[in-house]
C-alpha cells in the first residue's frame, strides 16, 4: 500500500515530494511501534524514490531586484507577500502564515510552534518592509496575506512563481533560494557568519548559544537594512 502511494506521487513527476511522504510515513509508523500499536515498520526497507542534491542557486543582485520589482504584476496581496519574504529572509511557510498579532511594532514575533527549529523568531521590520505592510488592506481574519479576508493564508505559490518568472525574465529559482542569496550577499557586505545565522533563525548549538538568550535585534536590523537597500533599488 505504501509503495503504491509513493509510486503514484513519483509518476506525477514529484519525486522529492514522494521522498517526503515516505519519510513522514516511516516516522509515523516508528512512533506507532513505540506506542505498541504495531510490531514492525512496513516502511523500513522501502528505498527513496529519488536521489536529492543540495541546490547551489544564488541570485545576483540584479536578478533579485528584477524579481522584487516584478512582484508589482501580482496584485497587492501576493506582491506584498513576495516582497516581505525577500526582505526578511524567513521561510515561505513562516511568512505566508503570518498573523496580524505577530506584527509587533518594529518587529515580527513568531512563536516556536511555527518555526522549523522550534525556536521563537524575532525579525526586524525595515523601513521598506513597513511600507510593504502599510500598503496592505486590513482584513478581518487572522492572516496578513490572504485572499479570503484573512480566513486562510495565501497559497498557489507555483502560479505566483510562474508570473514572476514571466515578468522578471529570471528563471530556475525557488523561494528558498532567497535565503541563500541573502546569506551570500550579506557576507560579501561584511556581515558576520554569526549574525547571518541569527537573521536566518538557524540553531546555535554551541555552549555559548545555550546561554545566550538575546534576540540580537540590533545586529539583525543592521543586516536586513543593508539587504533592504540592495533589494529595493530600482536602477
Amino acid at each position: 500500500d505504501i509503495i503504491k502511494i509513493i509510486d503514484a506521487i513519483t509518476d506525477r513527476d514529484a519525486p522529492v515530494l514522494a521522498n517526503r511522504v515516505l519519510q513522514y510515513t516511516f516516522k509515523f509508523l516508528k512512533w506507532c511501534i513505540g506506542r505498541g500499536y504495531i510490531e514492525h515498520n512496513p516502511a523500513a526497507n522501502i528505498p527513496k524514490p529519488a536521489k536529492e542534491s543540495s541546490r547551489e542557486r544564488v541570485l545576483s543582485i540584479a536578478e533579485a531586484c528584477s524579481i522584487y520589482q516584478a512582484a508589482e504584476c501580482l496584485g497587492p496581496i501576493p506582491c506584498a507577500f513576495v516582497r516581505l519574504l525577500m526582505l526578511t529572509g524567513q521561510r515561505r511557510s513562516e511568512i505566508s502564515h503570518l498573523e496580524w498579532t505577530e506584527l509587533q511594532g518594529d518587529r515580527i514575533e513568531i512563536g516556536g510552534h511555527r518555526s522549523k527549529n522550534g525556536k521563537p523568531i524575532t525579525t526586524p521590520i525595515t523601513d521598506e518592509a513597513k511600507a510593504v505592510l502599510a500598503a496592505l488592506p486590513r482584513n478581518n481574519g487572522i492572516y496578513v496575506f490572504s485572499t479570503t479576508g484573512g480566513l486562510r493564508p495565501i497559497g498557489n505559490f507555483s502560479r505566483i512563481k510562474e508570473k514572476l518568472i514571466d515578468k522578471s525574465g529570471v528563471a530556475n529559482w525557488t523561494y528558498h533560494d532567497f535565503r541563500r542569496t541573502i546569506a551570500t550577499e550579506l557576507e560579501r557586505q561584511g556581515v558576520s557568519r554569526y549574525d547571518l545565522m541569527c537573521v536566518l533563525n538557524h540553531t546555535d548549538n554551541t555552549v555559548t548559544g545555550i546561554y545566550d538568550k538575546s534576540d540580537h535585534y540590533k545586529n539583525k536590523c543592521k543586516a536586513l537594512t543593508s539587504w533592504s537597500n540592495l533589494i529595493s533599488q530600482t536602477n
